[in-house]
């Protein structure tokens, strides 16, 4: 019993004043804790670079959406904070268009002078009230075709 105690306190007396000890044991989470660090404020910086970017978003919609046209849609209010959501200083732009000049927006699109082109199906917002299940808006961007029914 008296050998057990001599050899605790030998190996305890190891344990936490060995200068190998303490380096095998405490080295390898310093290492990792400013590995990830690094690794963390490097990945921060690239994706959130273009937060401090103001961006201007240029969205058109046709007009033929519903009888009355003085206002915006009620169904283009939501993607406000969408467009805002990253940076409060973006600011959107709505633009109302004829249905005929469709195709011409569409190529401003290629050329990147507006970021989304809205399409509705006549009298959209009339039918809707009316209860009609048949009723399209088209959502064109960077050449991508979105169709909701």
């Amino acid at each position: 019993m008296k050998n057990i105690l001599i050899i605790l306190k030998k190996e305890l007396k190891r344990f936490f004043f060995d200068r190998r000890m303490l380096i095998a044991m405490f080295l390898p989470g310093v290492l990792m804790f400013v590995l990830y660090t690094f690794m963390g404020n490097i990945m921060r910086n690239n994706l959130f670079s273009t937060a401090s970017e103001r961006t201007q978003y240029e969205i058109v919609y046709t007009l033929n959406y519903a009888s009355d046209t003085s206002a915006l849609p009620k169904v283009l209010q939501p993607l406000d904070p969408y467009f805002q959501a990253e940076n409060k200083g973006n600011t959107v732009h709505y633009n109302a268009i004829q249905s005929s000049e469709v195709e011409t927006y569409k190529t401003k699109l290629v050329n990147k002078e507006i970021h989304l082109l809205i399409t509705f199906t006549d009298n959209f917002e009339d039918k809707i009230n009316d209860g009609a299940s048949k009723n399209n808006i088209s959502l064109f961007y960077n050449l991508i075709h979105y169709n909701t029914s």
